[in-house]
């Protein structure tokens, strides 16, 4: 259960650990977004972690279906890969801020740090719109997350890099739009020989 999994954190020696899925659960209600995290299995894992004295980075990767602008896209976004539905902008950013204020708010007490996505400059893989969408996803997810925790520190985007120093086009999409267009506290890159 989450209390042995929080163990073996710590009995290896992590400190931090990022987590994701904190959120699927989600539907909407006359103008309300509705998600009781008490009653997901994302809550106990988070508060056994820091049982344990693990810091969390807690992962914003993902759009629900309730809250997708293109929900009935269960087209793979590559093979074996999750649904397009997933991983494109929200249908309404007044819902998706709602959202993310809350879930802030909710782990205020746990998650100090949150990540901004999952490599969104790798090739059709976890981000399946265009940067000037994924730029307009950060400054509405940034503020939100400050909106639910005003200490919160934002870390962005967890770019893919490999060793050879490729990037997708990463530097350029920092330098160009995304941080004259939003507060990012904390660069994060994924490094991968693949």
């Amino acid at each position: 259960g989450p209390q042995d999994i929080a163990l073996s954190y710590r009995l290896l020696g992590a400190s931090w650990a990022r987590v994701g899925s904190l959120y699927w659960d989600v539907t909407v209600s006359d103008g309300q977004v509705i998600n009781d995290w008490t009653n997901t299995y994302a809550k106990g894992p988070v508060q056994a972690l820091r049982a344990q004295g693990i810091s969390i980075i807690g992962l914003v990767q993902g759009m629900p279906r309730a809250l997708s602008s293109r929900p009935d896209n269960e087209t793979p976004a590559y093979p074996g890969g999750p649904p397009i539905w997933l991983l494109v902008k929200p249908a309404d950013y007044t819902l998706w801020d709602q959202f993310i204020e809350k879930l802030a708010a909710e782990f205020r007490e746990e998650i100090q740090t949150w990540e901004l996505w999952n490599e969104p400059n790798a090739p059709i893989a976890f981000w399946y719109g265009t940067r000037e969408e994924f730029v307009e996803l950060v400054q509405h997810t940034s503020q939100a997350l400050r909106r639910g925790n005003p200490n919160a520190k934002i870390a962005c985007c967890a770019f893919a890099i490999t060793p050879e120093g490729y990037s997708w086009g990463a530097p350029e999409w920092l330098e160009n739009s995304i941080l004259p267009n939003a507060r990012i506290d904390i660069l994060s890159f994924h490094y991968t020989d693949d």
